[in-house]
């Protein structure tokens, strides 16, 4: 599997953790975010979003989004991370999508002209 990764990307981290710690084999691609490597037309056509991480499997399938690889990878090595019985499974996604919902909550309120 290949990993088309920036080095200082939080979302591409614990991609690289993940299967370190999984024992799964990773092909690192470096993508230069900051010279624009990714707007280049052969990234682009691995993710029209133009966003790092991408997963590239050997025929073809390749997969973006940092939560989506994190748990295609936990179910391809049937880690307890990404566990099969559903409502596990379910608390699982509320943990994963409860922080960047939190997250964004926080960005926005930063934004806000003070004494709004």
């Amino acid at each position: 599997m290949k990993l088309h990764y920036f080095e200082g990307s939080t979302t591409c981290r614990p991609i690289v953790i993940f299967a370190t710690e999984t024992g799964q084999k990773l092909q690192l691609v470096p993508v230069n975010i900051l010279t624009g490597e990714q707007t280049s037309p052969a990234f682009t056509a691995l993710n029209p979003n133009q966003l790092v991480p991408v997963l590239e499997e050997a025929d073809g399938f390749s997969l973006t989004e940092c939560s989506a690889i994190l748990k295609y990878l936990a179910d391809k090595a049937g880690h307890a991370a990404w566990p099969a019985e559903p409502r596990a499974r379910a608390e699982v996604i509320a943990r994963m999508r409860g922080g960047s919902v939190s997250a964004s909550r926080r960005c926005r309120r930063s934004r806000r002209p003070a004494g709004r």
